[in-house]
C-alpha cells in the first residue's frame, strides 16, 4: 500500500509542484539541520528521496532498523524550523497485525464479503505522543462502482477513522501532533484525564477534537471561541451500555433490523442522548434518537445554536 502512495503522491507533486507539495531528488532543498536530524534517527538509510508538504520536510527511504533481514520503505516527517522528528510511517503484512486490531476488524463489516482488504498495512507512529495507527486499507465493487476505505485503528483495536477515497489525499501529513489552545486541552484532560489526542480539524467553524479515552473513541466540538458545544462516544456494538427500554423498543418496533453503531451525545444546551444506527438484511439504515433515559426522540435535537 506504502508504494502505491508513494506513487500518487508524485503524481500529485507533478501536478502541483508550484503549491505546497515539492518533489526534491536530492538533499539541495533541505535544511543541513534536518538531514542531519535525519542521519541520527536513520542512519544508513539507502534511496532517499525529499518532499515538503508546509512546515514538514518528508523523507521516504529504504531503512533496516533492526539491522538484520530486508529493508522496509519508511516515510518520515521533520519539521522544518526545528529540525524536529515528528513522525514515520511503514508497512507490515496484515498477519502481522497486533491481536487487538486483528479482532476487531474481524468484526467489522469490512471483514465480509463484498468487501476485501490488502495485504499491506501502514503503520504510523508519533514520536511525541507515542501513539501507534494502523491503516487497513479496504474495497469492495458493486454495479461496476469501486469504493476505498482507509481504517485507522488504534493498538487497542478502537477504530478512530474511516477515510473513503484516501487515494485522494495520500500523505498522512494531518496526522502529526496537534495541540490544542490551553484552554481546549484543559476541558478534554479535565473531564477525561489521560486523552491521547488523534487529531484536531477546523470544519465550518468549529473545532473538531478526536481522541481516545479509556480504549474508547471520543470527539470535542468547539466554537471558534473554544467554548464547548458537546462530546460524542462511540460505542460501536456495546449494546450493555444501553438502558433496556431501548433495547426493547428496537426489538418490538425494528424486529428485522440490528444495531449497527451506537453514539453517545453529550450536549451543553439540550442535555445528553443516544444516536443508534440500526440496518436490516437489505442494508436500509436508519438512525434512531433516544434521551439518556431511553425515551425515544421525533429528531435529532438542533444543539449547535
Amino acid at each position: 500500500m506504502n508504494t502505491i502512495k508513494a506513487i500518487t503522491t508524485t503524481l500529485m507533486c507533478g501536478m502541483f509542484v508550484l503549491t505546497s507539495c515539492e518533489k526534491n531528488n536530492s538533499r539541495n532543498d533541505i535544511d543541513d539541520a534536518v538531514y542531519l536530524a535525519f542521519e541520527r534517527e536513520f542512519p544508513d538509510a539507502t534511496d532517499v528521496t525529499w518532499t515538503t508538504n508546509g512546515n514538514y520536510a518528508i523523507a521516504s527511504f529504504d531503512w533496516n532498523g533492526s539491522r538484520n533481514g530486508n529493508s522496509k520503505d519508511y516515510t518520515a516527517w521533520f519539521e522544518k524550523t526545528t529540525a524536529e522528528f515528528m513522525m514515520h510511517e511503514y508497512d507490515i503484512p496484515f498477519s502481522s497485525l497486533p491481536q487487538t486490531v486483528y479482532n476487531a476488524f474481524n468484526e467489522s463489516v469490512y471483514s465480509k464479503s463484498p468487501w476485501k482488504y490488502e495485504n499491506e498495512v501502514d503503520v504510523i507512529i508519533r514520536k511525541a505522543d507515542k501513539l501507534t495507527l494502523y491503516i487497513i486499507e479496504a474495497e469492495k465493487e458493486e454495479k461496476n462502482i469501486d469504493t476505498e476505505v482507509d481504517l485507522y485503528y488504534s493498538e487497542e483495536g478502537v477504530l478512530v477513522k474511516e477515510v473513503f477515497d484516501a487515494y485522494k489525499n495520500p500523505d498522512y501529513t494531518e496526522l502529526l501532533p496537534s495541540q490544542p489552545t490551553n484552554e481546549i486541552y484543559s476541558l478534554i484532560e479535565g473531564k477525561y484525564p489521560g486523552a491521547k489526542i488523534i487529531e484536531i480539524d477546523n470544519e465550518d467553524g468549529y473545532i473538531e477534537v478526536e481522541f481516545i479515552h479509556k480504549n474508547t473513541k471520543h470527539e470535542a466540538i468547539f466554537t471558534s471561541k473554544n467554548k464547548l458545544l458537546y462530546t460524542t462516544t462511540d460505542y460501536n456494538k456495546n449494546l450493555s451500555i444501553l438502558p433496556q427500554t431501548i433495547i426493547d423498543y428496537i426489538s418490538n418496533n425494528y424486529a428485522s433490523y440490528y444495531i449497527e453503531d451506537i453514539e453517545f451525545y453529550e450536549t451543553e444546551s439540550k442535555g445528553n442522548f443516544y444516536s443508534i444506527e440500526i440496518e436490516s438484511n437489505h442494508d436500509d439504515d436508519i438512525e434512531l434518537f433516544f434521551t439518556e433515559d431511553g425515551e425515544i426522540l421525533n429528531s435529532k435535537p438542533d444543539f449547535r445554536k
